[in-house]
């Protein structure tokens, strides 16, 4: 039996080779730029424009327990008002998604309110709930950032 010393040689060089591509691309080839949260501004029917960070459909399940009737919409966006104006606000922008929820038959929504993009500080979230006949109600909830 005659061993190929230049054959496994070869073999050997285009396995590191191959190996080194492939690290390169896995290191290399993943979105690059910028960490900052991304956002898309909304032109309110006010005229006025939010920072949107998120829109969800969020299921309802929870401990493994589905819920379907608990699905709904989630949107999460930047401001600085405060009290009655970010309730105003936040009412606005639920109007804004509304004939989405509506559109995919979910009788829950929420719109949480960051002051920042860095989600650091307190912020509010409007839960909105639809009865039988129709008509939207919310409870706003205050919550306290991550800290992070």
């Amino acid at each position: 039996m005659h061993v190929h010393w230049k054959s496994m040689l070869l073999g050997a060089v285009a396995a590191v080779a191959t190996l080194v591509a492939v690290a390169a691309m896995f290191f290399f080839a993943g979105p690059g730029g910028s960490h900052e949260q991304r956002h898309r501004t909304l032109k309110l029917a006010s005229g006025r424009a939010l920072e949107i960070t998120g829109l969800y459909f969020a299921f309802g399940d929870e401990h493994s327990q589905r819920g379907a009737i608990d699905d709904g919409i989630s949107v999460e966006y930047v401001s600085a008002a405060q009290g009655e104006a970010r309730d105003k606000e936040a009412a606005e922008v639920f109007e804004a998604i509304r004939p989405l929820s509506e559109s995919l038959g979910v009788v829950t929504a929420a719109v949480c309110a960051y002051p920042s993009l860095s989600r650091k500080d307190r912020y509010e979230t409007y839960a909105y709930s639809r009865d039988t006949a129709g008509a939207w109600t919310f409870k706003r909830v205050d919550w306290r950032g991550s800290g992070n």
